[in-house]
């Protein structure tokens, strides 16, 4: 079987374009990336809304295909059943381990920043991972929200266990191969 090779299209600071390259990365899956904004004409060539990102499927057991696969779940759901390992799947009842949905009420609820912050770092392990002692899926879609927040003043917000955090995360920042 010929792995297939994909291209990202989005832009790099969102979250969700960062959270999949992250995903790809740490698969060991190569990408290319084609950087643009949403609602522009490449958003719209590849997303019947202007949404991103779009994982383009160029092919599949040396078969041409080019297949457009939308929004970041299905994205990320896409790159588990072609690549199972490493797994980035928390499982509940391991350390500090709960539900993965509830990460998503973390993302939809930055408003409240102080307070989510807090409890945020309550949740990490001691490895300074999000839900567990070791690297999963939350922690790639947290590392680009933290990472937006730094660069604002609200930044100032961040303990020192966050930045930290942070810190190991930058080391392996997505980048196509």
């Amino acid at each position: 079987m010929t792995s297939p090779f994909y291209t990202i299209i989005g832009t790099p600071f969102s979250t969700f374009t960062r959270a999949i390259a992250l995903r790809l990365t740490r698969k060991g899956m190569p990408f290319t990336q084609v950087r643009c904004v949403p609602h522009s004409n490449t958003a719209y060539d590849n997303h019947p809304f202007g949404f991103l990102p779009t994982l383009i499927i160029h092919g599949i057991d040396g078969k041409t295909i080019n297949l457009m696969l939308r929004e970041s779940i299905a994205i990320a759901r896409y790159i588990d059943k072609v690549a199972p390992e490493p797994s980035l799947h928390i499982s509940p009842g391991r350390g500090k381990a709960i539900i993965e949905e509830q990460m998503w009420e973390f993302v939809s609820l930055l408003s409240r920043k102080g307070s989510l912050l807090g409890k945020m770092e309550e949740l990490m392990a001691n490895e300074g991972y999000v839900f567990g002692s070791k690297l999963s899926l939350p922690d790639f879609f947290l590392f680009p929200l933290l990472a937006d927040l730094k660069a604002i003043p609200e930044g100032e917000l961040l303990s020192p266990k966050m930045l930290n955090c942070m810190e190991e995360r930058n080391k392996m920042e997505a980048r196509p191969p």
